[in-house]
């Protein structure tokens, strides 16, 4: 699948302006599977990863944030740096120029070694946050004046968070394991600038962090609102970001995460397909919504 064609960053805003007074005032997100678009929703969905992301990546995990995120150089300085914005609100991710440009496709390249079923699936997630998006992807296309998204098969399923722009390109990995859309389709969120849901400063409101193995327990540290700033997306435990409960668990037996709402307690960690939260989140970073008025 190669999208030659720029989508039209009005496009996406449309859809979405006509999903959001409903999702402003619908309540929690239940357990059924997330509401997104139904008209683009691809058909062929492939089957339900088998592994969590967290245990495909158990040989790398000393290696990665969170179970599947390469720190670099714009993490650490938008860790380290975000006290010296003006307001600790801000959108990190903008302030260090990580969002991607929506007047131009985003280029991007699949190495060989990828499985073919890694390869759908890649297609697949591209096609589905295009659609959905005012974002815009185009294989081997020319990353003149912005960074490469270069998948690759790593041995996992990891990625950097959002552009990364002191590289002339950048790593998702899809390796054997991760050979699913929701899996892609995670990765690929991370690309585009989303962290996981679990991380956000406000997360304490929602679950209970438990039987965590305390070496471990850096994998659950909370972002500053400034590096997962939200734009007042609320908490959906159904997002395609969010870790599965059992995470890192001491007690294998024993989930890490408790949600609060007992009746969400099996929505976490979902790789089906991006939540409608998902989508809404990555409009509003690129602006999408601003351009479609």
């Amino acid at each position: 699948i190669v999208h030659d064609t720029p989508i039209i960053p009005y496009k996406a805003g449309a859809k979405i302006n006509q999903q959001m007074s409903m999702y402003q005032h619908q309540e929690p997100v239940s357990e059924q599977a997330p509401e997104v678009n139904p008209d683009n929703v691809i058909p062929d969905i492939p089957s339900i990863p088998q592994k969590p992301i967290v245990e495909i990546n158990k040989e790398l995990s000393e290696y990665l944030h969170q179970g599947d995120i390469i720190e670099n150089e714009e993490h650490l300085e938008t860790r380290l740096g975000y006290k010296r914005f003006k307001r600790n609100t801000i959108n990190a991710l903008e302030e260090k120029g990580l969002v991607w440009e929506t007047d131009k496709p985003i280029p991007y390249t699949i190495d060989a070694a990828i499985l073919p079923d890694g390869v759908n699936a890649i297609h697949e997630a591209l096609k589905f946050w295009s659609d959905n998006t005012c974002l815009s992807f185009k294989e081997n296309g020319s990353a003149e004046g912005t960074t490469l998204m270069r998948f690759i098969n790593g041995g996992g399923c990891y990625s950097s968070v959002g552009k990364q722009y002191k590289s002339s390109s950048q790593t998702v990995s899809i390796g054997p394991g991760c050979v699913f859309l929701g899996i892609a389709a995670h990765e690929i969120g991370h690309a585009l600038g989303m962290w996981h849901t679990q991380s956000r400063y406000d997360r304490d409101d929602f679950v209970t962090v438990s039987n965590v193995n305390p070496t471990l327990m850096f994998n659950y540290v909370k972002e500053t609102p400034s590096e997962n700033y939200n734009h007042k997306v609320r908490y959906d435990y159904g997002s395609i970001m969010h870790y599965e409960p059992s995470s890192f668990a001491l007690d294998k037996s024993k989930p890490t995460l408790l949600s609060k709402d007992a009746g969400y307690q099996k929505t976490m960690g979902q790789r089906v397909i991006p939540a409608f939260s998902d989508v809404w989140l990555i409009n509003l970073q690129h602006n999408c919504l601003v351009l479609s008025t």
